[in-house]
């Protein structure tokens, strides 16, 4: 079966990424499917290092990455992504002549060239998934209105009878898709971004060597917390809590973070108990999770969750209409504010059978393993 994934807009395609439109067609080229990723030559997101660009221009505009097949083509409108069109898109497809077309985001006017080859080809599938909710884009009412409810709307109004299924990637995703596109409740269904348990296999140290690869304590208990780092994300609160619980006697509590600072209120936080790391690789993220002995994220979902089911660390997250997905246990935060934080690492850290948690852990990760995902729109 031969498959392409689109990623153009604010889908990009990173090749050392780990997000949804990297790893998805992975592992179908896994399961052996002849699978090829179309992705902008001309548009990329301005936080990405230049030498990480610059090694992707070095490949050219066609090659290999592992097993998939990328193919890279310029863009109309290249510097305004959600009007961006990608040029020869559906010259590509007749060429290709594809059992599989799908397409990664709804805000890109690409997607009109992958619905004029599906009435052309009826026999060819064509799945669009999103990845937008009312939580991380533009906050706006009017915006809102005039950008998703009237033109976006009117796009997928005349896309949708030609495309076979919408996925949202969070239930909250899927009710966007309907509220705002008014995308027909029949056509949507949850994809939920998957566990990517290969590239955590690939990590073959063990607990104890990756402690003291980073220096860290075999007594030590290890909270990890990554991303955005800031307020809104309940890095702020998750600081003040850690302080807290090792000054009513948990000095064994290490707290570690990872990711960009972008609260000014952070920094001053920080005293030589916190660990802080940058960015970190994909390599670097799954050694990290492997070590741990606890993930939290107090207010919004991100992808790094889904990389903790990959590695069986647990994790404490914020029920939502984006996590409750991800949520198999009564081990969860409500409202993510600092006595609900309290309350549950304490409940953590008193609780001797921790074996109870990774199991929880390992039966999501059945779940939502990148295998099972990838099956599934088969």
């Amino acid at each position: 079966m031969k498959i392409i994934h689109c990623c153009f807009g604010n889908e990009h395609y990173i090749d050392t990424w780990g997000y949804q439109q990297n790893i998805l067609p992975l592992y179908h080229a896994k399961l052996g499917h002849d699978t090829i990723v179309l992705a902008s030559n001309d548009t990329y997101p301005s936080f990405v290092n230049k030498n990480v660009i610059d090694e992707i221009k070095k490949k050219g505009d066609s090659y290999k990455n592992g097993p998939v097949r990328v193919k890279r083509i310029p863009s109309y409108f290249a510097k305004h992504i959600h009007f961006q069109k990608a040029k020869g898109l559906k010259a590509i497809l007749e060429k290709e002549q594809p059992d599989i077309i799908f397409f990664h985001g709804c805000l890109n006017l690409s997607i009109l060239s992958c619905v004029s080859f599906k009435k052309k080809y009826q026999n060819t599938r064509l799945y669009a998934d999103n990845h937008g909710d009312i939580f991380n884009v533009n906050p706006s009412k009017a915006y809102r209105f005039l950008f998703f409810k009237c033109f976006w709307s009117a796009i997928h109004k005349y896309c949708q009878r030609n495309v076979d299924c919408y996925f949202g990637v969070t239930n909250g995703r899927c009710d966007f898709l309907k509220e705002y596109f008014h995308i027909k409740a029949e056509k949507v269904k949850l994809l939920p971004i998957g566990a990517d348990v290969d590239s955590a296999k690939d990590i073959t140290e063990s607990k104890d060597e990756l402690r003291k690869k980073y220096n860290f304590s075999q007594s030590e208990i290890i909270i990890v917390h990554g991303g955005k780092l800031d307020a809104r994300k309940g890095t702020v609160d998750l600081i003040d809590v850690y302080r807290q619980l090792r000054e009513h006697g948990h000095k064994d509590l290490r707290l570690v973070l990872f990711g960009k600072m972008v609260d000014q209120r952070i920094q001053p936080m920080l005293d030589k108990d916190i660990v802080v790391y940058d960015w970190l690789s994909r390599t670097e993220t799954f050694e990290l999770f492997k070590l741990a002995d606890l993930a939290i994220w107090p207010i919004h979902h991100t992808t790094l969750i889904e990389d903790c089911v990959a590695s069986n660390l647990p994790y404490l997250i914020r029920k939502t209409d984006t996590t409750k997905h991800l949520i198999n246990t009564d081990f969860y935060l409500e409202t993510g504010d600092k006595e609900d934080l309290l309350y549950n690492i304490e409940r953590f850290l008193q609780d001797d059978n921790k074996k109870n948690y990774i199991k929880h852990v390992s039966e999501m990760q059945e779940r939502i393993s990148y295998y099972s995902i990838a099956k599934s729109i088969l």
